[in-house]
């Protein structure tokens, strides 16, 4: 008996991607008919920006967004997932702009580019102080990245000081290095991981166990059944 052609890892998951995709715009418009249509729009007029108040009119907006050729090609079309990432987004203090610029989706889990994570540290005042450098010599194991933040005391906590390295030897152990945008970008690639593991233990509060992009681009998924 000849074996049945397997579906592709990346294809499946497009698929079901796609199905839940299509399961959010019927629930959409089975419970809310009125979105086939505009929907008037608050406007803040301050900042000129759109102001959504209710579901129904954020989901128009992610309706707007989907059809835009501005936005990343991830979210093109896939007025759900930029709900979602919107959502995901206002946690951590992103804008909407900001959340689609930054945001992405890697082995099912939400990550941001290292930038934005400065950037949402930075906004909430506790970042006392920040250092970023490298140690040793390129590139040998000893050439590490070294990240040090400094987290102010609030609310009868004294100040933190977090220093955190990653290293070409440490790279190498977890079968990195030479690999993907480990091989393209090494030095920028130390670098964010040493800042990731810094900020997430040092400002967990903040960032809601988001994992920088660049930390996870050359992870495996390995969850059962992935």
């Amino acid at each position: 008996m000849s074996e049945q052609p397997q579906t592709p890892p990346d294809t499946a998951e497009r698929a079901e991607q796609d199905t839940a995709q299509e399961t959010m715009q019927e629930i959409a418009t089975e419970h809310l008919p009125a979105l086939k249509g505009p929907v008037d729009m608050p406007i803040d007029p301050e900042s000129g920006m759109v102001a959504p108040r209710t579901f129904r009119e954020m989901w128009q907006v992610c309706v707007v967004y989907a059809k835009s050729s501005l936005v990343p090609k991830d979210f093109r079309g896939q007025p759900a997932n930029i709900f979602l990432a919107w959502q995901r987004g206002r946690e951590l203090g992103l804008s909407l702009g900001a959340a689609l610029e930054n945001i992405a989706v890697i082995n099912g889990r939400t990550q941001v580019w290292g930038d934005a994570l400065l950037a949402i540290v930075e906004r909430s005042g506790l970042l006392e102080q920040f250092e970023e450098g490298f140690e040793g010599v390129w590139p040998q194991d000893d050439f590490q990245a070294v990240c040090m933040t400094v987290r102010a005391g609030r609310n009868g906590h004294k100040a933190r000081t977090k220093t955190t390295t990653f290293s070409v030897a440490d790279a190498k152990t977890a079968g990195l290095w030479g690999q993907n945008v480990h091989k393209t970008y090494p030095r920028r690639m130390l670098q964010m991981r040493a800042r990731g593991t810094n900020f997430r233990d040092n400002f967990a509060d903040l960032l809601r166990g988001v994992h920088a992009r660049e930390e996870m681009q050359d992870v495996i998924d390995i969850t059962p059944g992935a």
